[in-house]
């Protein structure tokens, strides 16, 4: 199992702190980063092989044990662009994760253990998390429309986020972590199709789903197409036990937020040096 950390965004949003610091390697609780927590959780899902996706400040992430690929058009794409500068490593079951997001676990290890070839982590009790977070308000949430097989499972119809944060009857409204596993012959279809439509689309400023151009697609724009193509989707689902760090008042908040949306294993690391 190979893990991928997408690290190469500039964190425009969590300014000044992103001035001279790449996002990831912000402190977070305990004297750690969120890039170093996302490593630990990835080898505890049973990652043996991992990678970061560099781009912003990429002198300044640390990173030991890890293959790094350097994103060096970050100024001029988006994430779905940044995983694909590790498209060589897409020859083995993966385990992707955006920087971040710090996540208990539980939502490593569950998304790893679906048996889908294109696995979403997909919290179902998300709403409350946006009381107050006016520096990244629900309409910016990376909404899915779900369709529950189980408890803990379900079939994804839509994701992105321009959908309501409603749902039609028999489905639920959740959002995506960030969090996503790909089967070793679904990271084959992904590159696949990732490597058809950008040898079409290039550098060209043709809208592609809901971004406004293909190179700043988010990767839930591809999930989108991937879905049109009969991809099935499936999720994870999960309630609570993560929070992303996307701007000041999120990073501000974080020890509130430990609590409130139940990261315990790193509320005792709170007050550590």
């Amino acid at each position: 199992m190979t893990g991928i950390v997408i690290a190469a965004g500039r964190g425009l949003r969590l300014a000044p702190y992103t001035d001279s610091w790449p996002k990831c390697m912000l402190p977070i609780v305990g004297g750690r980063t969120m890039l170093s927590l996302a490593i630990e959780r990835l080898r505890a899902a049973g990652c043996d092989r991992l990678v970061v996706v560099t781009g912003h400040l990429a002198e300044r992430i640390d990173a030991p044990g890890c293959h790094t690929v350097h994103n060096d058009q970050f100024a001029d794409n988006n994430i779905l662009h940044s995983l694909m500068y590790a498209r060589a490593y897409f020859d083995d079951d993966l385990l992707v994760t955006y920087s971040d997001i710090v996540a208990e676990p539980d939502a490593y290890t569950r998304t790893m253990g679906h048996g889908g070839d294109v696995v979403l982590a997909i919290d179902r009790d998300w709403r409350s998390y946006y009381d107050g977070r006016t520096q990244h308000p629900i309409s910016e949430a990376e909404k899915a429309v779900v369709r529950p097989v189980s408890s803990q499972a379900g079939l994804v119809e839509h994701i992105g986020k321009h959908l309501p944060d409603a749902a039609p009857d028999g489905a639920l409204c959740g959002e995506f972590l960030g969090l996503f596993r790909l089967s070793r012959s679904g990271a084959t279809r992904f590159r696949a199709h990732f490597e058809t439509l950008d040898a079409a689309l290039g550098a060209t400023q043709h809208p592609f789903q809901q971004a406004r151009e293909w190179r700043k697609a988010y990767v839930t724009d591809f999930f989108t197409e991937l879905m049109n193509q009969g991809e099935t989707v499936e999720c994870a689902l999960i309630e609570r036990g993560w929070a992303e760090v996307d701007a000041v008042q999120d990073y501000e908040r974080l020890p509130e937020m430990l609590k409130t949306q139940r990261l315990y294993s790193l509320m005792s690391e709170e007050t550590q040096p």
